[in-house]
């Protein structure tokens, strides 16, 4: 392992942003952008700021703001970042966006879950260069835990309004709220202040908790198969259609819960029997099963034959898009869902 250098890929997003005065918005300047937080970086008062050549680039042949993020793009990400002996690296940066953080975060704990560096994924509110971003932040924590020499496994530095900075394991991570700065963990024993005494033996021994199971990535990842559904008050299931489909993932109110008013177009039971007859496995995130949870969420399961996953939307959506493009179904699919590949099960 080279431990002087760090393997940085920039996607695009608000950190790879630049404001445009004559047009009044903000546009993606990769190139610009990276320039403005690496200069950044070294005027700042980090003890690695003085370190030559540090950081290696990796160009990615495209940017995008994360809200455009598509699977598509997704395989590209990761496929170039397979191209490389990520061994020969102290750790890996990925400048990305905030709107699908969450996503991508989730996405490469399972594709990386067996990294053999600490991998940073690293976002920020606004732009480099505006006085309230929290980029410089964001970013030289990254490299200050890379270097100190934190477990491998995939993370995300983040500096909430509050002012402090949270090291979040990326399994577990929340999409930030509408009308907030902030980004928040499902599970409380995944998340970090930066300055934790005990940051370093607790993410030891999460990534010792990783699954060493080989899970086939494939080349290309698409969700066609998939039927996303969130709750809302007035949903009508009548017109959900199940042809061609390989599993069903239905959201869950904050309580874990889900309509299970009867047998009717508005209860999810009408669909949980319909996948049943037709061996579809149907999943519900987030969605706890245990002693204190409300009776429908029992009638969901027990009823509906629905499986409860305890783990972010937005993990469970990106467990199972590579499960369904490993080809699994079924049965298998069901086992390959309730099983941990790398701590994203919340606790």
């Amino acid at each position: 392992m080279n431990s002087e250098k760090i393997l940085v890929l920039h996607t695009g997003g608000t950190i790879g942003s630049i404001h445009n005065p004559e047009k009044n918005h903000r546009e993606v300047d990769v190139g610009n952008a990276k320039r403005i937080l690496f200069e950044a970086f070294e005027k700042s008062n980090s003890k690695y700021a003085d370190r030559e050549n540090l950081f290696v680039d990796l160009p990615l042949g495209f940017e995008t703001l994360s809200e455009n993020m598509t699977l598509e793009k997704l395989s590209k990400i990761i496929a170039k970042l397979k191209s490389v002996d990520l061994d020969e690296y102290a750790g890996v940066i990925v400048l990305h966006g905030t709107d699908t953080l969450a996503y991508t975060a989730a996405l490469f704990s399972f594709v990386f879950y067996d990294t053999c560096v600490p991998m940073m994924l690293v976002s920020a509110k606004s732009p480099v260069l505006d006085a309230d971003s929290n980029a410089i932040d964001n970013f030289k924590a990254a490299v200050e835990l890379i270097l100190d020499g934190i477990a491998p496994n995939i993370y995300v530095p983040y500096r909430n309004d509050d002012g402090n900075i949270y090291i979040h394991l990326a399994s577990t991570l929340m999409q930030c709220e509408n009308y907030s700065n902030d980004f928040y963990n499902a599970s409380r024993d995944k998340v970090f202040y930066h300055d934790d005494e005990y940051i370093f033996e607790d993410c030891r021994n999460l990534s010792k908790n990783r699954s060493w199971k080989a899970i086939e990535i494939p080349e290309r990842l698409f969700a066609k198969r998939i039927k996303l559904i969130f709750p809302y008050v007035g949903i009508d299931y009548s017109d959900t259609r199940l042809d061609g489909i390989s599993a069903v993932l239905h959201g869950s109110y904050h309580s874990g819960t889900l309509c299970v008013g009867g047998y009717n177009s508005g209860s999810a039971l009408t669909l949980g029997i319909e996948c049943m007859q037709r061996g579809i496995p149907m999943f519900i995130a987030c969605c706890k099963n245990g002693d204190d949870k409300y009776s429908s969420t029992s009638d969901a399961v027990e009823m509906g034959g629905m499986i409860p996953l305890d783990m972010t939307l937005e993990a469970a959506y990106m467990k199972l898009v590579l499960a369904v493009n490993m080809g699994l179904y079924g049965e298998e699919l069901a086992e390959f869902m309730q099983k941990e590949i790398n701590n994203e099960f919340i606790n």
